[in-house]
């Protein structure tokens, strides 16, 4: 029982870590890509 909690609570730190890293590429690319976008217009 002891290593199924280790187990299962390594699997649920990782996935929150892995939402904050896309969210946060996300934000970067979204900027980047409104960036890009104006230029064109431009």
């Amino acid at each position: 029982m002891q290593g199924r909690g280790v187990n299962t609570s390594s699997p649920c730190l990782e996935p929150t870590i892995r939402q904050r890293a896309h969210r946060v590429f996300a934000y970067r690319a979204g900027s980047v890509t409104k960036r890009e976008m104006r230029l064109a217009v431009t």
